[in-house]
């Protein structure tokens, strides 16, 4: 009984945590994939999203170069959507910086 009391008390925690929404210039998607990583290791956390917009498919990398300040670095990837999972940060080779997978329709 007590382990359903702490997960019920630590849901209700999470529920009801105080989250500050912050004004940005990132495009309205939907059928999207969103993934917080360091790409540039300036300690802060950059974006990279995939999904669709009024007009395209989008797949872009943000810094973010603080004060709620993200530009996007046109990184050239192909737009995608629609893709469970599909935008992911890794070291896939091995050299210390974050290399990024992204996958969809």
């Amino acid at each position: 009984m007590r382990k359903i009391i702490f997960v019920i008390s630590l849901f209700t925690t999470i529920l009801y945590a105080d989250f500050t929404e912050i004004s940005t210039a990132l495009p309205d998607i939907c059928f999207s994939n969103v993934a917080w990583g360091d790409y540039d290791s300036d300690g802060d956390l950059d974006i990279l999203m995939t999904g669709e917009t009024d007009s395209s498919y989008v797949s872009r990398v943000y810094r973010n170069d603080g004060s709620n300040v993200f530009t996007d670095i046109e990184a050239g990837l192909l737009g995608l959507t629609r893709g469970k999972d599909a935008a992911r940060w890794g070291d896939y080779d091995n050299d210390g910086d974050l290399d990024v997978l992204i996958c969809g329709t």
